[in-house]
């Protein structure tokens, strides 16, 4: 398979997409592989196991909050 070099990546991309390979445990050249072909349609997007889209939220309720929603979640599952 013949390489292709991109330039111009900006610090930000870059730093991104060394997170997502690392907490993918994967290399950075299988990530960008992975979206260009999403890109351009050639592969779809499926479910891996693998989201961070609520990564910013976690650790960010208070007791008082988790505490208050735990509980109702514990009242929903219990049978009638």
């Amino acid at each position: 398979m013949k390489s292709i070099t991109v330039h111009g990546i900006d610090p930000e991309t870059k730093a991104r997409l060394r997170e997502i390979a690392r907490a993918q445990a994967r290399s950075v050249n299988q990530v960008v592989l992975e979206a260009i072909r999403k890109a351009v349609g050639l592969e779809s997007p499926e479910y891996k196991g693998i989201h961070n889209d609520l990564d910013q939220l976690f650790g960010k309720w208070s007791q008082t909050e988790f505490n208050r929603i735990h509980g109702a979640i514990k009242d929903q599952r219990k049978m009638a």
